[in-house]
């Protein structure tokens, strides 16, 4: 073994010696916890490795090679069986560091795991008040860790594909194999899913924002923000509905038109119309629009 590879086992065996040290401290929920995101992140990693080794060209014939010989990694040649091999070791360390990062979300989880009810709801979607405070934090660490699951996924393959050089710049145009195309639309297709999922619960995270005149939702998140997130929800699933038909029919045109259509979309839906209808609509006339509002937040302080 050479001493490159010995410092790299070395350094692995000193995080998971960490890892289990810690683990052997902690509830017995948090590190079931623990192993239930690595397992999900190791399948996740390790599946998109599988795929991007099994789309490479062979290592002989590609960039990197040398008169027609694979090129050489700790003296010895990079064949495809030890890069599947490396392919799974960085996936382990990867899904060791996210689980590790998430499962710092414990407390989230044992409120969620818990939760019981209020006996009280709340005035707009007459959801009970434990949904809120217990649960929803604990589904929007699990929707961001979804998200950063799937963007860091394509980061890696990304990386990886253009290093392969089945992705780049040729002759002064793009050129990608269709392979890596389809392999990072399906990961695209979860990123956009999971942001779906992200506006959903934004519709519940409105009633306890507080940047209004009222503490929760007023009158433009009701009347504007709600059907503006419930828009983008719809959206953002038909944008991965047409990624996932660009996976076997090429429409790229029909894509880019539906791309840009979406960026115009999230702009003017999230941005301008909120601001215009405040600046327009509210602000002349804020005690009158935010009456129902205030009057929501007197109720509820009076039952709590």
């Amino acid at each position: 073994m050479s001493s490159l590879s010995s410092r790299i086992v070395q350094v692995l065996l000193g995080v998971v010696g960490v890892v289990l040290t810690v683990l052997l401290v902690t509830p017995e929920l948090v590190v079931e916890y623990f192993w239930m995101m690595f397992a999900v992140a190791g399948l996740y990693f390790g599946s998109n490795f599988y795929f991007l080794v099994r789309n490479v060209p062979p290592l002989w014939a590609s960039r990197w090679a040398r008169e027609g010989e694979p090129p050489q990694v700790g003296g010895k040649p990079l064949t495809r069986d030890r890069l599947k091999r490396l392919g799974y070791v960085i996936a382990g360390i990867l899904s060791l560091l996210f689980a590790v990062g998430f499962s710092g979300r414990w407390n989230e989880l044992l409120r969620f795991w818990y939760a019981g009810s209020y006996g009280q709801s709340d005035p707009i979607y007459g959801v009970d008040l434990a949904y809120h405070m217990l649960e929803l934090p604990f589904l929007q660490a699990l929707q961001s860790g979804v998200v950063g699951l799937a963007f860091l996924g394509l980061l890696v393959l990304v990386t990886g594909y253009v290093i392969a050089g089945q992705i780049g710049v040729q002759d002064g145009g793009f050129e990608a194999d269709a392979g890596a195309l389809r392999h990072l639309g399906v990961n695209i297709i979860l990123l956009l899913l999971g942001w779906a999922w992200g506006f959903y619960l934004d519709l519940y995270e409105i009633l306890q924002e507080g940047g209004g005149a009222v503490y929760g939702a007023g009158y433009t998140d009701i009347n504007v923000m709600i059907p503006a997130l419930w828009v983008m929800v719809a959206a953002t699933i038909g944008l991965a509905g047409l990624i996932g038909l660009n996976l076997y029919q090429r429409r790229l045109r029909t894509l880019g038109v539906g791309a840009v259509g979406y960026v115009v979309l999230l702009v003017g839906a999230l941005v301008l119309a909120p601001t215009l209808v405040t600046q327009l609509t509210v602000l002349p006339s804020e005690l009158q629009r935010e009456r129902p509002y205030l009057q929501h937040n007197i109720d509820m302080t009076r039952e709590a």
